[in-house]
């Protein structure tokens, strides 16, 4: 079995298409729908002629000698009558069509009529009796009629009274409308200043917190830098530690020697401890600041803090916060460790090399007391 279109299982089976599609619809042959065609399906011992034609002769002739049959008329007669069937059918179906319609039309057009007849009618007994109504009424109660005139001409001018007052009221409520609506535009010109302004100040917002972020981040820097130069200046004083340590030992070593030295070497020492206890002093110091200057910048940065309204005043702020924190005196404390380990190796050396060197040293000694 096998899936072909309409045209080609007509030329094969030697039938019209009308044919194909009658059995189509009667699902005498099986079809099914691909890519807006239709196909149908043919047994395995009808023949298929791909080349084939829409009904024609040759096509007829050719089937015909397929077959073994020398005389294709038959076959032709065949079609011819199966065409003439259906031709004959539609026709039936179109005579009942239109004699059924026609039916319709003629009932439409009786009915219409019919009620146009029994409209007219009942109008024109209508129309007859109000005026049979209209002229008893005036022979016999003119003067209720009167009455009632008057009546209704009474009703009539106060609902015309009546019908002035509301127009007087609308046009007052159109002209409030109109008033509304000119406050309404007000307030939205109002509205978009507004929004304007404050998507301006947005911005600046955004700018001087940026601005704000840079500058912090650049204090910061400096922040380590001093940093660095604190961790020298310890690395400093801890060599100065051992320098006075082996200075000590040396001294206890030939405290015969010269009492003088050793009376400086202690002092020395002393000043040595208390420079060290200042520096820790210090640091711990250092450390507060740096907590307050963080916590200050997170509460800025949350937008609870103060506002900073230039750069100067960040300027201010941050010297403000470097004098708290006593980084400007870390090169003359630097110049100073520097200073007393010079004294403490001119001591070694007029230890070492003999006590013609202690002038040079108590020199020394007096100058660093200055």
């Amino acid at each position: 079995m096998a899936w072909m279109a309409v045209a080609e299982a007509a030329a094969s089976l030697g039938v019209s298409e009308r044919t194909i599609w009658r059995r189509i619809k009667s699902n005498s042959i099986e079809s099914r729908g691909e890519n807006g065609r239709t196909l149908v399906q043919l047994g395995h011992g009808e023949s298929i002629d791909e080349a084939s034609q829409p009904l024609s002769r040759m096509a007829f002739t050719q089937v015909a000698l397929r077959n073994g049959v020398t005389d294709p008329a038959p076959e032709f007669l065949a079609v011819l009558s199966d065409l003439r069937a259906s031709f004959d059918e539609q026709i039936a179906a179109t005579r009942r069509s239109v004699r059924f319609l026609t039916g319709v039309v003629c009932m439409l057009i009786v009915v219409l009529g019919a009620g146009t007849w029994f409209h007219f009618d009942q109008q024109a007994q209508a129309n007859w009796q109000h005026s049979k109504a209209l002229s008893d009424l005036k022979d016999e109660h003119q003067e209720e009629v009167d009455e009632l005139v008057t009546a209704h001409q009474s009703e009539l001018a106060a609902q015309g009274q009546n019908l002035a007052l509301a127009e007087g009221q609308a046009s007052a409520r159109l002209e409030e409308l109109v008033s509304l609506r000119d406050t309404s535009a007000k307030l939205n010109e109002s509205l978009s200043s507004i929004e304007s302004s404050r998507t301006s100040l947005e911005t600046a917002v955004t700018t001087q917190a940026g601005a704000f972020e840079a500058s912090t981040a650049k204090q910061l820097a400096g922040i380590a830098e001093r940093d660095k130069e604190i961790r020298a200046l310890r690395d400093q004083i801890g060599v100065l530690k051992e320098d006075l340590q082996e200075a000590v030992f040396l001294g206890d070593a030939r405290m015969s020697q010269s009492d003088k030295v050793t009376e400086y070497i202690r002092r020395s020492a002393a000043r040595s401890i208390g420079y060290a206890d200042g520096v820790r002093q210090h640091l711990a110091y250092r450390a507060q600041k740096e907590k307050e200057l963080m916590d200050e910048i997170a509460r800025l940065r949350r937008g609870h803090g103060p506002s900073i309204e230039s750069p100067q005043d960040r300027e201010d702020i941050w010297s403000s916060t470097i004098g708290d924190l006593g980084l400007d005196a870390s090169h003359s404390d630097a110049s100073s460790s520097v200073s007393i380990r010079t004294i403490l190796l001119d001591c070694f050396n007029a230890w070492f090399f003999g006590r013609d060197q202690l002038d040079s040293f108590a020199s020394a000694s007096d100058n660093y007391d200055n």
